[in-house]
């Protein structure tokens, strides 16, 4: 959350509502987030997946793919192994052309699982209402 709007945790009301809002994404759009979890221990370490990122209007129409992971599960290659298989999801059954995503300009650790991916950056611009800097990037379904 350290780049997410005021970097604090949800609390228990705000995760539930987050849930909700994610079940009714997938209800709507056929597309939405996953959770990731560990593979053998089935420990769940966050979610990675699509969703249409209202808060920036310049990119709309367009779909965003991101990702959130607990600390201690950074570093291990999680957020590329789910965002990748989230983004094979967006071009093969969401039958998404294009996907965009968008990181703090800070936020170096995200820059890097978006360059694993073959993201290109397109341009920095500012969130209106919070005003943080980000940087926007793109790739189209085939590379």
């Amino acid at each position: 959350m350290r780049f997410i709007l005021d970097g604090s945790v949800f609390d228990r009301e705000r995760s539930a509502e987050s849930l909700r809002k994610i079940v009714r994404d997938w209800d709507d759009r056929g597309f939405g987030l996953f959770a990731v979890e560990v593979r053998g221990s089935g420990e769940m370490i966050g979610w990675a997946g699509l969703s249409v990122p209202a808060f920036l209007p310049e990119v709309l129409p367009a779909v965003e793919i991101g990702w959130r992971l607990a600390r201690h599960a950074w570093g291990n290659g999680y957020a590329t192994e789910a965002a990748g298989a989230a983004l094979r999801f967006g071009f093969g059954a969401a039958g998404l052309d294009r996907v965009i995503s968008i990181r703090h300009v800070d936020n170096v650790r995200s820059e890097r699982v978006m360059q694993k991916l073959g993201f290109v950056h397109e341009f920095d611009t500012v969130v209106p209402g919070h005003g943080q800097p980000v940087a926007v990037h793109a790739i189209s379904a085939g590379g």
